[in-house]
């Protein structure tokens, strides 16, 4: 069964489409995902499967770490946040998993990759106007005051 989005036009079976559907109905069943996050795992699938045809890969022996570095680098360059890029790093690992557990590939080529440092937000603060309400309003009556 072709795994792609609702609505669009039927395209023809691709050659990682029977392992995307049992991966996906595989988290849906056993790990009881929610249904936005198996989405999430299906578009990063495809932009996975997209990125493999577009090099003329398509078995997913091929799936080595070197073009899953280069996968990975590629979305860096299509300007993913970082933590979309680091989800989509976590449902390739659950595939690497699934496709060793299944016997497709004999060793999983994710292991090794780091994920991408997360951006660290800086605290909201205060205006300066703010601050000065905040020091102006001097009901102390308590030590936490």
């Amino acid at each position: 069964m072709p795994v792609h989005s609702p609505g669009a036009l039927p395209l023809p079976p691709l050659p990682m489409d029977p392992l995307i559907h049992r991966y996906l109905t595989d988290v849906r069943i056993e790990r009881g995902l929610a249904h936005n996050t198996v989405e999430a795992y299906r578009r990063d699938l495809l932009t996975l499967q997209r990125y493999m045809l577009g090099r003329r890969l398509q078995d997913p022996a091929e799936l080595t770490r070197e073009a899953l570095r280069a996968f990975l680098q590629y979305l860096t360059r299509t300007k993913l946040s970082p933590a979309s890029i680091t989800r989509s790093l976590a449902t390739l690992r659950g595939f690497c998993r699934f496709l060793v557990r299944e016997r497709v590939i004999a060793e999983n080529p994710i292991l090794l990759i780091e994920s991408p440092r997360q951006w660290t937000r800086l605290p909201k603060t205060l205006t300066q106007d703010e601050v000065t309400a905040l020091l102006e309003h001097r009901k102390m009556t308590t030590p936490e005051d």
